[in-house]
């Protein structure tokens, strides 16, 4: 299959001039004229901005107006409004976010000045977007991903180039047993570069890499989103020469407005910095074309953000942290507290019904996910250097496995946050069966829980 070359959008039949009103109006406009020349010059342009993709009016839309200076923002109904426009014909434009995400132009139609019509212009239906890139009715559930190949230095798209997307499908076999499938979908460019894939499923994280031979895109990350349609260009750089430099600034704005984050680990193609005390980071030698620049920094959610990184070049990236994810549920800054967590934890380790690893085993992995591959009864999905998901168990008897950072249960996605040296102890636990009762208590699920303590937590 193919991509598509260009879209052709909007809807260019010309408003028809309304002469129903007969001798009426035109005895009014006699009128007008008389009392001001410049309305008998002049007609108002009114219409309604459409999104067909989620089927409501495409508030705060911005349309302008050929030949006619500024322009005007739909309102909640959609609706826009030129006062005075010439007479003749004008081409109306609109602009919009939406139009944005899902990597369209701007919307055009003609306009004929001179009558009472509304004109309405619409985001085209993802059923009519669907029938453009793949032909045939879309199935339930399902979207697009398109875009088009280049290369790092030209502009050129690369014909014939492959383009891979990965998910993964968690499936239920069995009551508390989780498989998990690794899908993989595949397409060429055309002669232009240009790609469509569709069906792949609309509410899953995708990896999406290009190649041809031996040069490739990084493998770049496209999160779930409430459009069916996704628009990605992908950059391919040479494997061997030619390399660049990503540098940026990490801030927190929900911390303080602007201020500067310390201390967050910066990662691209396992290439490694951290942002300074001004919250700037340099990253040398990383490979040309599309890359994923990876932010993470415990008690924060990690952030992702693309670069198209060019040869002898510097790439910009600003990560600015909107939320702040806290992963303690009490404060464990009190001396009493941590002392509590600490001998709790030397408690179970002394009963001996799991594994146990201290801040000096720990501290000896370079990365999460070379700790967690030698855990005891576990197996590990990974994306790189992150660990992605944890499983206890094989085939129909695999199961998710609880987490705990700090005492606090939460989802598998949190480790993505936590690096060796973050860790002061872990505990590993094989069922619901040798688990201890104060840890097992917080979870309702059968499977074997990894306990995790930071250094925030103990003394």
């Amino acid at each position: 299959m193919s991509g598509v070359v260009s879209l052709e959008l909007g809807n260019r039949k010309r408003g028809a001039i309304n002469w129903r009103r007969g001798a009426a109006a035109l005895a009014f406009a006699a009128v007008a004229s008389v009392r001001s020349p410049l309305a008998a010059q002049t007609s108002p342009v009114v219409g309604v901005v459409f999104d067909s993709i989620h089927g409501k009016p495409l508030s705060n839309a911005f349309v302008t107006l050929s030949n006619v200076s500024g322009g005007e923002t739909s309102d909640e109904f959609g609706r826009f409004r030129f006062a005075a426009v010439a007479p003749g014909a004008h081409i109306l434009s609109v602009q919009h976010d939406l139009l944005d995400s899902i990597g369209l132009p701007a919307l055009s139609r003609g306009v004929q000045t001179g009558g009472d019509d509304t004109v309405r212009i619409a985001v085209p239906s993802f059923a009519t977007l669907w029938a453009r890139f793949c032909g045939g009715d879309a199935p339930k559930d399902t979207a697009v991903v398109f875009g088009r190949v280049t290369l790092a230095n030209a502009q050129a798209g690369v014909p014939l180039a492959e383009i891979q997307v990965t998910w993964a499908d968690l499936v239920v076999a069995r009551p508390k047993t989780v498989e998990q499938h690794v899908r993989v979908a595949r397409v060429r460019t055309d002669t232009t570069g240009w790609y469509a894939l569709c069906g792949v499923p609309a509410t899953t994280n995708l990896e999406v890499v290009a190649s041809t031979g031996e040069d490739s895109s990084g493998v770049i990350d496209l999160l779930p989103a409430d459009l069916p349609i996704r628009r990605r260009d992908l950059r391919i750089g040479h494997a061997e020469p030619g390399r660049g430099i990503a540098r940026g600034v990490v801030a927190g704005t929900t911390m303080s407005s602007g201020s500067a984050v310390a201390g967050a680990r910066l990662v691209v193609e396992g290439l490694e910095a951290r942002s300074g005390a001004d919250g700037r980071f340099f990253i040398t030698g990383v490979p040309v074309g599309t890359r994923e620049v990876v932010m993470t920094e415990i008690g924060m959610k990690p952030a992702t953000a693309t670069v198209e990184v060019s040869p002898e070049d510097t790439a910009f990236v600003a990560f600015d942290l909107q939320k702040v994810v806290a992963l303690d549920v009490m404060n464990v800054t009190a001396s009493a507290v941590r002392r509590g967590f600490a001998r709790d934890f030397e408690f179970r380790k002394k009963e001996g019904l799991g594994k146990y690893f201290d801040s000096t085993y720990i501290s000896r992995h370079p990365t999460l996910t070379s700790l967690f591959d030698e855990l005891p009864y576990t197996s590990v999905r990974r994306k790189g250097n992150q660990v992605v998901q944890i499983v206890f168990g094989q085939g129909l008897r695999a199961c998710l496995a609880n987490v705990l950072i700090d005492g606090r249960q939460v989802p598998q996605d949190f480790l993505q946050d936590l690096y060796p040296d973050d860790i002061a102890a872990m505990e590993v636990y094989r069922d619901a069966y040798t688990t201890p009762v104060d840890i097992g208590a917080r979870s309702a699920s059968l499977c074997g829980t990894i306990a995790i303590w930071t250094k925030r937590a103990f003394p």
